[in-house]
């Protein structure tokens, strides 16, 4: 649990470490990834999110979607990309 700890609070302000923390909870996901396959193109390309139950399926007006797009900048100058 401490590892996981350390391991986050890394990701928070290094952005390779988020990267590479995605795609391992992303493997952790799919143990069975398929080299080739779907899952394995999003996690080498690190597209998507590796949680399946924050996944959007639907989307039940326009404001959602813009809501989706939209990307909130943090205020921390350290941080933005």
């Amino acid at each position: 649990m401490e590892d996981m700890i350390w391991a986050q609070k890394i990701a928070k302000s290094n952005h390779s470490a988020e990267s590479m923390l995605r795609r391992a909870r992303r493997v952790s996901q799919d143990p069975e990834m398929i080299e080739g396959g779907l899952s394995d193109f999003m996690n080498q390309m690190d597209i998507g999110d590796p949680d399946p139950t924050r996944h959007k399926n639907r989307f039940d007006s326009a404001d959602e979607i813009v809501e989706w797009f939209r990307r909130d900048k943090t205020t921390d100058w350290r941080q933005r990309d």
